[in-house]
């Protein structure tokens, strides 16, 4: 049996380097991307007001997903900010909901409450979480 060129064998050993990236690029992107989705919303009530005025939402943001043990997990985003050509502009924070699915989450959402007062914005969990932002850190105008 006669040994195969050494170019040939880097071809092949190219090929499979090649097609592992492209797999663990192709699993890797849906984990890490963003959907954007805004899966539930609050608006500021005209009652509070902030030294920029008004026109404040709290939102819960899709973020990216995690490969759990044996499922995907949807992780989230709190945003309170406004709405600036269409795009949400805001201060953002990263909060580990958990619920068995997106659909339960969202669902679980209708069920918490968002306290609006000079000082800042509350957002109450039926998990019984509380999750305070300051006004300082999204009337900012950053």
């Amino acid at each position: 049996m006669t040994e195969a060129p050494k170019s040939k064998k880097g071809f092949k050993i190219g090929i499979w380097i090649g097609c592992s990236v492209i797999l663990i690029g192709a699993i890797h992107i849906p984990f890490c991307c963003s959907s954007g989705d805004v899966v539930y919303q609050w608006q500021q009530p005209k009652d509070v007001t902030y030294d920029r005025g008004g026109g404040f939402y709290l939102w819960i943001i899709e973020s990216d997903m995690d490969l759990g043990i044996l499922e995907f997990r949807h992780n989230y985003k709190i945003c309170v900010g406004r709405i600036a050509k269409g795009s949400i502009y805001g201060h953002y924070i990263k909060y580990p909901f958990s619920a068995p699915s997106p659909k339960d989450f969202k669902e679980s959402l209708s069920d918490a409450e968002v306290i609006w007062t000079p000082e800042g914005v509350e957002l109450s969990l039926p998990s019984g979480h509380h999750i305070f932002i300051p006004a300082d850190a999204f009337t900012g105008g950053r």
